[in-house]
């Protein structure tokens, strides 16, 4: 993630550059780090500490205040993440499809107060709930209720999942033995074509011959390199 996250970076930074040097034909020296990157990912979080009543179990806390803003684990250690901000509008619904529509009209819950006040209760009542049942048992009632749910895909989920393969997500390269894999593409669309290649990328040290003739080195110094253990 920070990986990736700082190349990010970069390519917006090399991005700007590049149109400052248009515009002003003045030249930038464009650096990030991961520190950096993950200081701005966390930014939100980095501004909040300075708070002296900013808690490391913010999330905790949080979720004890809401807990319809929270993860709860099915019988097959499958967990659905609740994101109901408007948690009002969604609380009937949600015991509804629990089958538990009594809970509605529960005093301890019946509000965004009562459920505050209750949380660590209400809490662990719905992971009782949502543990008395595997996923494909929730499924059907789950996918029938309109609200910010999710379940956490695991990463086969993820490229099974029809969206990844109809938006050009993943695309297939050919490798050298013949046989084919499948490649994330980038995340960035350019005139509606996502980020692919053609061939797949060289194996190490497949194009050093050609690069070092680019760079002028002799085919005699090429073996001499490749004698010493320079290059391979």
């Amino acid at each position: 993630l920070g990986d990736h996250s700082a190349a990010m970076n970069l390519a917006f930074g090399v991005a700007g550059a590049l149109f400052r040097r248009a515009m002003t034909g003045e030249p930038s020296l464009v650096e990030t780090s991961l520190l950096a990157t993950a200081a701005w990912v966390l930014s939100n979080d980095i501004v909040a500490s300075q708070d002296a009543t900013y808690s490391d179990d913010v999330l905790t806390k949080a979720v004890e205040r809401n807990p319809l803003v929270g993860l709860y684990r099915t019988r097959d250690s499958r967990w659905i993440q609740l994101v109901f901000l408007e948690a009002q509008r969604y609380w009937p619904g949600l015991c509804k499809t629990l089958g538990r529509a009594e809970l509605a009209a529960d005093p301890r819950f019946a509000d965004a107060d009562a459920r505050a006040a209750n949380g660590v209760e209400l809490i662990a009542l719905l992971s009782e709930v949502f543990g008395g049942r595997d996923w494909a048992d929730w499924r059907p009632a789950f996918e029938a209720f309109d609200a910010p749910w999710e379940l956490v895909r695991t990463i086969r989920d993820v490229f099974d999942d029809p969206q990844t393969h109809e938006n050009g997500h993943v695309f297939e390269v050919a490798m050298a033995g013949g046989e084919a894999v499948k490649l994330v593409a980038s995340p960035l669309t350019v005139d509606g074509a996502p980020g692919t290649a053609d061939m797949r990328a060289p194996d190490c040290g497949q194009q050093t011959d050609a690069l070092l003739a680019e760079c002028g080195v002799p085919a005699g110094g090429i073996a001499a390199l490749k004698a010493a253990g320079g290059v391979g």
